[in-house]
């Protein structure tokens, strides 16, 4: 058996937040609807002067669920490359974030993704806290299946996430992987 382990971080879901990243990637889930861009998503945009905007006005990228993107930052924010995965209109809760989110991991190891950072959605795991807290366990440890040695940086400015985050710094599970 082998251990897997997976670094997690929380930062601001803000302007300032995105320049200290120091991931590999930046991952980005924006829904087709999503007009003008918000969040991390329009922070991104605003840093990149509005490609991400025209981009979308122009249709080489629509934020349709089969939709995948990579495109450099310049530097401009502290992840070397993003990769916009489209939602559709999926709504924005956990479950739908956590299943689009799920579904890029094969993506980002394929392209050698080790650390990254993507914006979480503003509603938590349905429950009580131990609940929402077995959830966020469960999709940390698939995450850490998929990267392992990784570093994932969730940006969010929800005291209510941070709390959920908190004492998850570091996963250790143990694996058959080869």
């Amino acid at each position: 058996m082998s251990s897997i382990e997976l670094q997690v971080g929380v930062a601001s879901a803000s302007r300032q937040g995105l320049d200290v990243l120091g991931v590999d990637a930046l991952v980005l889930l924006p829904c087709a609807s999503e007009r003008p861009l918000r969040g991390v998503n329009g922070y991104c945009d605003w840093r990149l002067n509005g490609r991400l905007s025209r981009m979308l006005e122009q249709g080489v990228f629509s934020a349709q669920p089969e939709e995948a993107l990579l495109t450099d930052t310049r530097e401009r924010i502290g992840a070397e490359r993003i990769f916009l995965f489209g939602q559709g209109d999926a709504p924005g809760d956990f479950s739908a974030w956590r299943d689009r989110f799920l579904a890029t991991l094969p993506t980002l190891q394929k392209a050698g993704v080790k650390t990254l950072a993507t914006e979480l959605p503003p509603s938590t795991p349905a429950g009580d806290l131990p609940a929402q807290a077995r959830e966020v366990r469960r999709c940390l440890a698939l995450i850490a299946a998929a990267l392992p040695q990784g570093k994932v940086v969730f940006l969010t400015d929800s005291p209510h996430w941070r709390d959920l985050l908190e004492s998850h710094s570091k996963l250790r599970y143990s694996s058959t992987l080869p």
